[in-house]
């Protein structure tokens, strides 16, 4: 992917970058934006939010699938520069692991930021800094891994939300196996208040669409080639709002208009069928790999 098909047009703000195997023409999903203060979601500034940045990148026929997030620096939260030993002191070594963990996590993707302004995203600088970032993402799961095998979920009040939060990032951050797995776990963590329910509807997305099916709050977005920004497949689009009512995430209106698109119900649901048989045949062609 050269660097003009990359920047030929302004780069949405939160994306998430697939490149199908099967015919190089890129395709940019984007992923849902969370409001930091009241998700403690990380991320980085836009129009005064603060948002996650996800990349998912296959570069070539034949190359392997690089599952790398550009994270920017986490600003601190409010209540933290407060209360440093946020958390019961129960679970201090735990909590004081995952923000290692949180720390390792974020490393590389910030140096991918930075070298992804220089660097094509298929050159040796950025397919060895891809490298890095996913033997790091491997050493961290089987951390997390022992953590929640150990512990279970632990929330924002035995471990602090930045701990919290890097749980919910290394199993966003794993391979779709993965996150079908913990997908159970985190619905019940939701349920008892130990993760946040706008983390588990970005999850639960990014399942459904890996599985070939629809998906239930709207969060993911993709761009083919240089068409415009598709709100992807989704399940009873006439009750979106109402889903995402429901686990405090805006209306899809208001959403969308982070990538400049308007929510129009009624054209999206005539593309539906074909977005649907789109979602299809995307599927089939992972399953063929």
């Amino acid at each position: 992917m050269s660097r003009t098909s990359c920047h030929s047009r302004p780069r949405p703000t939160a994306l998430r970058l697939l490149t199908h195997t099967s015919h190089r023409r890129p395709v940019r999903e984007i992923v849902e934006t969370f409001d930091m203060t009241r998700n403690t979601a990380t991320y980085l500034t836009m129009n005064s939010r603060i948002l996650l940045l996800t990349f998912v990148l296959v570069l070539a026929l034949n190359a392997p699938v690089l599952l790398v997030a550009d994270i920017r620096p986490v600003p601190a939260l409010p209540s933290e520069q407060l209360a440093p030993s946020e958390g019961s002191p129960k679970y201090a070594a735990v909590r004081a692991d995952l923000l290692g963990i949180l720390e390792d996590d974020q490393k590389y993707r910030l140096q991918f930021d930075a070298l992804s302004k220089t660097y094509s995203l298929s050159s040796p600088e950025m397919m060895e800094l891809s490298k890095k970032m996913r033997e790091v993402d491997s050493i961290n799961l089987a951390k997390v891994k022992a953590i929640l095998e150990k512990y279970g979920w632990l929330g924002p009040q035995d471990i602090g939300r930045k701990a919290n939060l890097a749980l919910f990032l290394v199993i966003q951050h794993a391979g779709p196996l993965t996150q079908r797995e913990y997908l159970p776990i985190m619905r019940e963590a939701v349920k008892t208040g130990r993760a946040n329910g706008s983390s588990l509807a970005l999850l639960e997305d990014r399942v459904a669409i890996g599985e070939g099916r629809p998906q239930i709050y709207g969060s993911q977005l993709y761009q083919e080639g240089d068409g415009p920004l598709i709100v992807q497949a989704m399940e009873d689009p006439d009750h979106v709002d109402e889903r995402r009512a429901s686990i405090g995430l805006p209306p899809m209106a208001e959403y969308v208009k982070h990538w400049g698109l308007t929510w129009d119900l009624a054209a999206y649901k005539k593309q539906l069928p074909d977005l649907l048989a789109q979602l299809s045949r995307q599927h089939a062609q992972r399953q063929e790999k």
